[in-house]
């Protein structure tokens, strides 16, 4: 009779918690205590039954309960716009779909909390977290395009969270010509909108042409060109220069020099010469009122030379060119990093330790203690994995404005070493690129007793992702130098290798240049006087190109 005294208890369980063990305990309530009665309360279940089985009943959530695994995402970066968003239910309707095993979302304090019953899952949906959300925070200058790249960011905001919030925009002003903007959320809409920002980036970075001009007297009344063209004030910077090749600077945001230049290049000239007795007399008296009507009328500058006929001759066969150089990429040989001159330097290491490497330490000399501060800073708490790239600033003193430190596999780990230079190398190449870097100097080149791997393999990868980066549309780095420290033992090999590795990759067996991309140029090669290696007879290399 006591076995069948009817009880009441509670059980304390999250709605999340049951949730993932909800399956297991229905098939187990089901077939063994059949008569057992539960409620479903906030934060807690309910059980009626006979003692017995409400005991077992209570043991068996107990059990289910503690296989409950817990991955705790501390101080999650993107936890804001999870809360202010619907991104959690969106992240949780795509476990429920995809994974075989139920995955929970639980918000604790600052921590993300994933929770399951399985390993496996639970790792799936960490990376899916990883893959699916992301931050990116740009720089831009300030121009009067500024209120219409505004206008077109806020549309582009509205149509991808039409639905539900997918992306969050923040801008922040540094200044007043200067200001940040962040993109958080689902990393689809942060790359359609990151394509604007680098899109307006582009457009206005400093940019820099020189238009041969086909006269010297265009460059001496450029002003006038100008002023018949109706070209109004703007932002880019105009010098005319007058010599025996003469030619125009223009300096400013690519868009408007790209329009300036585009103009000036379809300007048409015509030389015709006026012989004759008292032709000077004629133009500078009743002939200038013919002059200014010719001018007013067929909207055309008229400028008097003298310059002699044959010069004349040779220099309207000539044609108008820009010097952009932008999809020209320049790679140089050099001798040691610490005394380069780039936008960025790059220096291996081993297990986060910026002296664990030659180059490092080398760098760390020439830098002094501010460097490594700095780079204890942009650290932190933190261990890089091989292929990471920490960025640091660089203090005053060094050839750069950034140190790019890239995290490499230890001695005796050589599949994982190549990864990380693959890896590694393609980020930084992708930082160049966002970053609007032009010159970078990437000594990644290491003997294998240091980095495990062979100097001929890490030149083969350092070459592939070259090619690689080349094979995009579009790119702002314009020179590569590498650096090969004067102090190797292997410095002669590394030299023969890294030069021949080059040659190869530009030049092919016919001797001519290949194009690696239809629209791009051919690149071309340096290679500095290298008198400081070991060996005495490697002092001169012609310039290959």
């Amino acid at each position: 009779m006591q076995e069948q005294q009817q009880v009441q208890q509670t059980f304390p369980v999250s709605e999340k918690h049951f949730a993932l063990i909800k399956e297991q305990f229905e098939l187990y309530k089901n077939s063994d205590l059949p008569t057992l009665q539960i409620e479903q309360e906030p934060d807690v279940i309910l059980l009626k039954g006979p003692k017995t089985e409400v005991l077992k009943c209570y043991q068996k959530l107990s059990t289910l309960k503690q296989g409950i695994i817990e991955n705790r995402l501390s101080n999650y970066a993107f936890m804001n716009f999870l809360v202010s968003s619907d991104s959690i239910n969106h992240l949780q309707k795509r476990f429920k779909q995809s994974l075989k095993s139920p995955v929970m979302i639980e918000i604790s304090g600052s921590d993300l909390l994933l929770l399951s019953l399985s390993d496996g899952a639970l790792k799936e949906a960490a990376n899916a977290i990883e893959t699916d959300l992301c931050s990116e925070t740009i720089h831009l200058k300030k121009s009067s395009d500024f209120a219409t790249l505004a206008f077109e960011l806020s549309n582009a905001v509205k149509q991808a969270n039409r639905e539900s919030v997918k992306v969050e925009l923040k801008y922040q002003n540094d200044s007043n010509s200067d200001t940040e903007v962040q993109l958080v959320g689902f990393t689809t809409k942060v790359t359609e909108l990151m394509n604007i920002l680098l899109e307006y980036k582009k457009k206005h970075r400093k940019h820099h042409v020189c238009l041969r001009l086909q006269y010297p007297e265009m460059a001496k009344h450029f002003s006038k060109i100008l002023l018949m063209a109706g070209v109004k004030e703007c932002s880019v910077e105009i010098k005319p220069t007058c010599s025996s090749s003469p030619c125009v600077h223009l300096t400013g945001p690519r868009c408007e020099v790209e329009t300036l230049e585009s103009y000036l290049q379809c300007v048409v000239t015509r030389h015709l010469e006026v012989k004759g007795p008292g032709v000077q007399q004629f133009f500078q008296g009743d002939g200038a009122t013919t002059l200014r009507s010719v001018k007013s009328s067929c909207q055309v500058e008229i400028l008097p030379t003298d310059v002699p006929e044959n010069t004349i001759s040779s220099s309207a066969s000539s044609t108008n060119h820009s010097m952009d150089y932008d999809n020209i990429l320049h790679i140089k040989v050099v001798v040691g990093l610490e005394q380069q001159q780039a936008d960025v330097f790059v220096v291996p290491m081993v297990n986060t330790n910026m002296t664990s490497t030659l180059i490092g330490s080398s760098l760390l000399n020439k830098a002094g203690q501010q460097l490594q501060t700095n780079f204890n800073t942009a650290k932190g708490n933190r261990t890089l994995k091989s292929g990471e790239v920490l960025e640091v600033d660089a203090p005053q003193g060094l050839g750069c404005s950034k140190v790019l430190f890239l995290e490499c596999a230890p001695q005796g780990i050589n599949h994982n070493c190549e990864n990380a230079l693959r890896c590694g190398l393609g980020q930084i190449f992708a930082l160049c690129e966002r970053n609007l870097w032009g010159s970078v100097a990437l000594p990644i080149i290491e003997p294998e007793d240091v980095l495990s791997i062979p100097v001929r393999d890490s030149v083969n990868i350092l070459t592939q992702q070259i090619s690689t980066f080349l094979s995009k549309s579009t790119h702002f780095l314009h020179t590569i130098r590498i650096p090969i420290m004067p102090n190797y033992s292997h410095s002669e090999e590394m030299f023969q290798i890294v030069l021949g590795t080059l040659h190869a990759l530009m030049v092919d067996s016919t001797g001519q240049g290949k194009r690696l991309k239809r629209d791009l140029k051919l690149c071309s090669l340096s290679v500095a006087i290298l008198t400081s290696l070991s060996k005495p007879h490697i002092k001169k290399y012609k310039r290959i190109k």
